[in-house]
């Protein structure tokens, strides 16, 4: 195996475990709103909850360290010169995660060094191109619960239910499942790629005093993978953003793998 390989792991970490995790459900088009009645439950219940949005975010970038990149990269260091070619192809790298409101999100990176040789310069450009799934399946993930209302109710169709505990929310199919305090503890969702499995999604929020952000989410999809994520956030202007974010993967039956995400020197609107 070469070191420019990827494994057969690492192929369905970033094939399916990364990109395959659902977060809340995300827009889209629906048969409108929800019944008068709700509209100011759902109002009090999106007041809550941190919105990037409302708060006024209109733009960021920020460097991110990849541990997977990191940990190749020292793998590599380790077995050959540090005047190899790979080396000095990939030692410089940096990656950057950027967002706007007309543009959305981007990822790229800097200081790569092309060998000249095709077939060294494709297999470490899978590198980064594993980098930028597995940052772009946390942002897929996160951004769906922090830049829009925790339950979209004008660009989704969404039915109402009061329970014994809460009530049961279902928006474009899935169910969110609320507590007394109107607190989301679980999301139960259609699998990707599975229309007959289902992902449950039990996230935790950390109490800010511009609402409840999302802290920390256990994801289960039976007989196929358990995953967890952690968020670790810092103060940047009067916002709380991501400063470090841990994935644990259980890929049942085949592997299991640790990631994670440092977001460094973020600059904000």
């Amino acid at each position: 195996m070469g070191l420019f390989t990827v494994s057969k792991p690492v192929r369905l970490l970033l094939g399916l475990a990364i990109l395959g995790i659902p977060g809340f459900p995300a827009a889209e088009s629906a048969s409108g709103p929800a019944p008068n009645e709700n509209s100011a439950l759902l109002s009090k219940i999106n007041g809550l909850y941190y919105n990037y949005k409302t708060l006024g975010l209109h733009q960021l970038k920020c460097e991110v360290k990849v541990s997977m990149f990191e940990k190749l990269l020292k793998m590599l260091q380790s077995k050959v010169n540090e005047d190899d070619k790979r080396v000095k192809a990939l030692k410089d790298v940096r990656f950057f995660v950027s967002y706007d409101e007309k543009n959305g999100y981007q990822f790229n990176y800097s200081n790569y060094k092309p060998t000249g040789d095709p077939k060294t310069d494709e297999g470490a450009l899978k590198i980064l191109d594993g980098s930028s799934k597995i940052v772009g399946g946390f942002w897929k993930i996160w951004q769906e619960m922090v830049f829009g209302p925790a339950i979209n109710s004008v660009k989704n169709s969404v039915q109402v239910k009061k329970t014994g505990s809460g009530y049961e929310i279902t928006e474009n199919g899935s169910k969110n499942i609320l507590n007394q305090d109107l607190l989301i503890t679980e999301v139960d969702a259609a699998s990707p790629g599975k229309p007959d499995g289902a992902v449950t999604i039990k996230p935790s929020f950390l109490k800010t005093n511009n609402g409840l952000l999302i802290q920390s989410m256990a994801v289960e999809v039976p007989k196929y993978m358990i995953e967890t994520i952690g968020i670790d956030y810092q103060d940047v202007q009067k916002y709380k953003f991501p400063s470090t974010v841990n994935f644990s993967i259980d890929m049942l039956g085949s592997m299991k793998t640790d990631i994670t995400l440092q977001f460094l020197n973020c600059q904000l609107n």
